[in-house]
């Protein structure tokens, strides 16, 4: 079974628009830019705990959360049917 990954490329947006930086929200949310970086980058995952501070911190509201923590990345296919 294929591991999810996760697109965060809408947090990342909504990162810059409401903090400025990816540093600025790791300040804010407990963590290294580093730690940030990871998860951004699926070599790690957000806990439960860190995604309500990122949702705290980002003003979205509970319907909001799946949009910027939750959408797969879609995979592109090395090859394609005829």
């Amino acid at each position: 079974m294929k591991e999810v990954m996760f697109d965060y490329s809408k947090l990342r947006g909504k990162i810059r628009e409401c903090v400025g930086t990816e540093k600025i929200f790791a300040e804010k949310m407990g963590m290294s830019q580093q730690a940030l970086s990871s998860r951004l980058n699926n070599k790690t995952e957000f806990a439960d705990g860190e995604i309500y501070s990122g949702q705290q911190i980002l003003n979205l509201n509970i319907a909001e959360i799946g949009k910027y923590f939750f959408t797969p990345k879609v995979q592109k296919n090395e090859t394609k049917s005829a």
